[in-house]
């Protein structure tokens, strides 16, 4: 393969790559400001990151790592996500001083 082809194609790939982050991240802004609209409020950073989070951790990935599926809905993210800061907070606050 010559090198002109062997750079298009390198060009497109990347290209396309761009093309596919960018659409994601606009569907994630998306369902975030849904999920605000939803609970009636802003997110802050902290909270929209744990809902990432719990969404990369729950929405099903083949053995590459890539999602298989849609992404998990944003509103179970945030439930899930409040359910483990307040496990985390009454694991903080009942544990015993040495």
């Amino acid at each position: 393969m010559n090198t002109k082809r062997k750079n298009g194609e390198r060009f497109f790939k990347e290209l396309y790559h761009e093309r596919q982050v960018r659409e994601s991240m606009e569907v994630v802004e998306h369902r975030l400001a849904e999920l605000e609209d939803s609970i009636g409020r802003n997110l802050s950073e902290v909270e929209q990151m744990g809902i990432l989070d719990v969404v990369d951790e729950l929405t099903p990935k083949d053995k590459k790592g890539d999602y298989l599926y849609e992404l998990i809905p944003f509103e179970y993210a945030w439930d899930v996500y409040q359910i483990k800061r307040k496990r985390m907070f009454e694991n903080f606050f009942n544990q015993k001083s040495p």
